[in-house]
């Protein structure tokens, strides 16, 4: 029996000192934290979703919902005695859920001084009455949002969601919290590139030049994220497999002097637009080793697919959507002999 007792008393303590060197101490009712987001795997920081409300506040053992906050509709997080920590200014819920923490700048200034382009190495923004440019200049990606404008505890935060084509709140996005502005200097918060960072962004009057046409309507869905990639969500092109097949006999020429075999397959996006782009190869021979066609076959059945402008976007709950779809040809002696989805 004392034994029994001594174990209970040991594992009572133990469980004592877990729960608490989890606990941040010393918090007030003023700690709002912000910005949440949800990994769908734990283990790949890359999973990040974003939450649909994501305001909470913190006292010593509690995260509590305030106005926007999570809900039961969405990811259930609070209870009364959730464990939770804070590393690096983020609040981090069971080590699955990601909160900021706001800033308390009173000084903040609002319009018009945010209005207009900012810069550093990595960023370059630009910003307008209702939306906001963001380019990166490292790997050219480009994300064009609306936004509104949300007070909570003296802080900004721009709520970003929409597209290039529409400010649909269905396509919701990360926000960015807006630390401080001066006359040339714009200071931002938020998720986005996979990580979440303090963008510190000088005045330019060089504004954004977009490199290309095609814009994705779900930013989202293009990183590594299952449940934002739909394939061919009853995506398809006018006339069916049967147009495509007729546009390749007219327009492929089979080489001269090339006799090779195999299958190549494109992968591509059509947009909630149908136009079609981030368009992927993947060659292989007829035992479905990686190979290397001639680019005279391989370039030549990549710009045709390029080329085709009559798709039809896939839907979700009777709205267009951004779909992956495949395209692929079996080649013999170089002649395309077959394509199919």
């Amino acid at each position: 029996m004392k034994n029994k007792r001594l174990q209970k008393y040991t594992f009572s303590l133990i469980t004592l000192i877990i729960f608490n060197s989890c606990v941040p101490k010393g918090y007030q009712k003023s700690n709002i934290w912000f910005g949440g987001y949800r990994l769908l795997d734990i283990n790949d920081i890359s999973s990040a979703v974003p939450l649909k409300k994501n305001a909470i506040m913190v006292n010593d053992t509690t995260l509590v919902p305030i106005m926007n906050g999570v809900n039961k509709n969405d990811e259930q997080i609070v209870t009364s005695k959730t464990i939770f920590f804070v590393k690096n200014d983020i609040l981090i819920v069971n080590n699955e859920y990601f909160f900021m923490n706001l800033i308390d700048d009173k000084n903040i200034l609002y319009d018009p001084i945010m209005k207009g382009c900012w810069h550093n190495n990595d960023y370059h923004v630009c910003i307008t009455d209702s939306t906001i440019q963001i380019l990166n200049k490292i790997t050219n990606d480009f994300k064009h949002k609306c936004f509104t404008i949300e007070k909570l505890s003296n802080s900004t935060i721009l709520n970003l969601f929409g597209n290039k084509f529409s400010c649909d709140k269905n396509y919701n996005y990360f926000k960015f919290q807006i630390l401080k502005q001066t006359e040339n200097v714009l200071y931002l918060r938020g998720f986005i590139d996979q990580s979440f960072k303090d963008l510190k962004l000088q005045k330019t009057y060089k504004t954004i030049k977009e490199k290309n046409d095609f814009h994705l309507c779900d930013d989202l869905m293009y990183l590594n994220k299952p449940s934002y990639r739909y394939y061919t969500r009853n995506t398809s092109y006018k006339g069916g497999t049967y147009h495509i097949k007729k546009i390749f006999k007219n327009k492929y020429k089979i080489p001269v002097e090339v006799k090779e075999s195999g299958m190549i397959r494109i992968r591509f996006i059509v947009n909630c637009q149908g136009k079609a782009g981030r368009f992927e190869m993947l060659e292989i021979d007829n035992n479905y080793c990686v190979k290397s066609f001639n680019p005279a076959i391989s370039n030549q059945i990549l710009n045709i697919c390029m080329d085709l402008k009559e798709w039809i976007p896939g839907t979700k709950d009777k709205q267009n959507v951004d779909s992956y779809i495949f395209l692929t040809f079996r080649i013999k002696d170089s002649e395309i002999i077959e394509i199919y989805p």
